[in-house]
């Protein structure tokens, strides 16, 4: 395949990609990996496509192969992370989220994610640290208040869960879980004092 083609089909592909139509896609970034092998960005969205599709094993075999040419891409590694998460393989996701943040330090994914899967697994203290920088990176994201509320809360600082989940709520009003949480901390309170 020439390379004038060869561009052609990858942006006709990441088109498809964009727009939601992700089996087209799929076949079309099958297509040009079978003809060309080994193009790393290719492979990088086609992994991520993937991801997307519920397909971790074959997204966490492509991203590895990604990662294999391209060693020092944060990107990679948080997708890697996400898929290994899907696969509820979290120690994995983890290693793989910390090398993305090792790698760049600012990447707010990475540092959200990693959050996520410490405190998913009960390392409460560890998930602190990237989860507040996550929220310094991006004090309008709702979701990195969430996961930093339910650091405090997990840790019973009750006073700062409270704050981060009513600034979660007012970030974004329309989700329903800062109010889940706030009725938790609020009802636990309450029980606490009348016992």
């Amino acid at each position: 395949m020439g390379h004038e083609q060869s561009l052609e089909k990858i942006q006709q592909a990441l088109l498809l990609h964009e727009c939601g139509r992700l089996d087209e896609a799929r076949l079309i970034y099958q297509e040009i990996i079978k003809e060309n092998h080994f193009q790393p960005p290719v492979l990088n969205l086609y992994g991520t496509l993937l991801l997307q599709q519920g397909f971790n094993g074959l997204a966490v075999a492509m991203l590895k192969k990604v990662i294999v040419a391209t060693p020092d891409n944060e990107i990679y590694y948080n997708r890697l992370g996400a898929a290994l998460s899907g696969m509820e393989d979290n120690n994995k996701a983890i290693v793989a989220y910390s090398r993305s943040t090792f790698i760049k330090n600012d990447l707010f994914e990475s540092q959200l994610n990693l959050g996520s899967a410490l405190l998913k697994i009960g390392r409460i203290i560890e998930a602190y640290i990237p989860a507040k920088r996550a929220v310094h990176l991006n004090t309008d994201s709702w979701i990195a208040r969430l996961r930093l509320g339910s650091i405090y809360q997990s840790m019973e600082k009750y006073e700062q869960a409270i704050e981060e989940f009513n600034l979660a709520s007012e970030k974004y009003p329309f989700a329903l879980e800062p109010y889940f949480q706030l009725c938790r901390i609020y009802n636990k309170i309450q029980n606490s004092k009348e016992g």
